[in-house]
């Protein structure tokens, strides 16, 4: 899933820090931070169903199981070129390292004949890793360029997230260990999709198809739900004082999609917590981890014609699973 773009928050100095010490972006132009991220998914089918004119048509495959698993690897170094108003507006992106691994595991019914499991792996790749991109902040969305000499794939700049920094995260004013305040709820479409559309592909070549792209596109939009920050107060690691603050999200999207003849009803949730810790005297993220719990469901239905009669078909299938967000800045 791709990302939208969300406001970033800027904090005023926390009450209870040491002089210099404060809740807030402080990196200066000139500076070069390598940001690590990592996203994992394990689901498995809960529910699956097919009707025919209302009927079932399940055809004794109610006990087939499908299991799968998601993993990413994002590494990017970015210099920050320029710094306005404390806020990045100009990077200078660097795509050290983008890899994952997706597995789906089809296991038939009991007592089907002939049936065997089934089980694919396929390695993920992305066209940019080993180049450079410029992002610049303007009129509240960031745009890529190549950098100036440099000719690449211009379909690869498309949908591409320059805020790494997760602002978002900070409080909008002083507070005291303890305070809590509201985040908003697309702050997680980056979380999930951290630095936007990286066009990571599976090794089998296998192109998202537009319903998938749409699809994505429907959760992210509709992403709502309730999300909150609590001030945990500090503590130190390897010399380096951290603001704690503790997150907690129940999220959820709903949408519907139009497909080829017909549409699907999508239904997502997911539950996060977890820790975000902020470098206070270099004021920029030190490191996150959220998990939880994800289910999606999906409803397709279409009419289809045979001859002069028209019939309806539907099909349902509901995954359950957990999911598991980190990131480290360095």
């Amino acid at each position: 899933m791709r990302t939208l773009l969300v406001h970033s928050f800027l904090a005023a100095s926390l009450a209870l820090f040491v002089p210099g010490d404060s809740l807030g972006f402080k990196v200066e132009a000139k500076t070069k931070l390598t940001k690590t991220f990592e996203s994992k998914l394990d689901m498995h089918s809960t529910e699956m169903s097919i009707t025919f004119d209302g009927q079932d048509a399940h055809g004794g495959m109610e006990g087939l199981k499908i299991t799968f698993a998601d993993l990413e690897h994002i590494e990017v170094t970015d210099e920050y070129v320029a710094v306005v108003e404390g806020k990045p507006a100009k990077l200078l992106r660097s795509f050290d390292k983008l890899s994952g691994k997706t597995t789906q595991n089809v296991e038939p019914p009991e007592g089907v004949e002939d049936a065997e499991a089934q089980e694919e792996t396929h390695d993920k790749a992305s066209e940019l890793e080993g180049k450079k991109v410029s992002l610049a902040f303007k009129d509240d969305e960031w745009t890529a360029t190549w950098p100036e000499g440099v000719k690449g794939d211009d379909d690869l700049l498309e949908e591409l997230d320059g805020d790494l920094d997760f602002l978002g995260f900070l409080p909008s004013k002083s507070v005291a260990e303890g305070d809590t305040w509201d985040l908003d709820a697309k702050l997680f479409n980056k979380v999930m999709s951290p630095g936007g559309e990286l066009h990571l592909k599976e090794s089998s070549g296998d192109e998202e198809s537009e319903d998938d792209d749409k699809i994505g596109q429907a959760i992210e939009d509709n992403l709502g739900g309730k999300a909150t920050a609590k001030y945990k107060g500090t503590r130190e690691e390897g010399g380096v004082v951290l603001a704690v603050l503790e997150v907690k999200a129940e999220l959820s999207s709903k949408g519907t999609v139009d497909e080829d003849e017909g549409k699907a009803e999508i239904d997502a949730t997911m539950e996060l917590e977890g820790e975000v810790l902020w470098n206070t005297k270099a004021g920029h993220l030190h490191s996150y981890k959220l998990t939880g719990k994800m289910a999606f469901t999906m409803e397709s239905s279409r009419t289809m014609t045979f001859g002069e009669e028209s019939h309806e078909f539907s099909q349902k299938v509901r995954f359950e699973g957990e999911v598991e967000h980190t990131a480290k800045v360095e």
